[in-house]
């Protein structure tokens, strides 16, 4: 099946946080709001919405009906805001890729999960802290590759 390979980055934070993934063209925009939450580790499912450059009306996480191929074929940039404390995250399509029936995480940058109770900005202090060894890890999830694509890969669509 046809695909995209997608770089997904939160903005607002210095320390990169970004995940490359592998989806296909069949998603609809609301389970590709399910899937980043699950890949972000965003523990609630918070009203999201995707931004297209020149489209002032965003699409909601409930488009069911909505195919991202019909977008990704004509945007190659786009954001997901995630509105619990406003994290955005840049999306990129880098490329049409062969793909299975479900999301995968491909590779990744920066190994912390952003908490969804705090804002970028927030989550960048947080990782200053940890680094300087003066906070430690209760705040926050480890990302593991082999964990999400094993739930990603429980979650096909059609």
């Amino acid at each position: 099946m046809k695909g995209y390979e997608l770089k997904t980055q939160l903005t607002g934070c210095s320390h990169k946080i970004s995940r490359i993934i592998i989806v296909p063209e069949t998603l609809s925009f609301s389970e590709l709001a399910e899937d980043l939450v699950t890949i972000y580790d965003l523990s609630f499912f918070n009203p999201s919405a995707f931004r297209f450059p020149g489209l002032n009306a965003p699409l909601n996480d409930n488009e069911e009906d909505i195919i991202i191929k019909d977008y990704l074929d004509l945007f190659k940039k786009f954001t997901w805001v995630y509105y619990s404390k406003n994290l955005t995250f840049n999306i990129k399509v880098k490329k049409t890729v062969k793909a299975e029936s479900y999301c995968a995480v491909k590779s990744y940058e920066g190994k912390y999960n952003p908490l969804d109770y705090r804002s970028a900005y927030e989550f960048d202090e947080i990782l200053y802290e940890i680094e300087a060894k003066t906070r430690d890890l209760e705040d926050i999830t480890i990302f593991n590759i082999d964990k999400v694509n094993e739930k990603l890969k429980g979650k096909t669509c059609e």
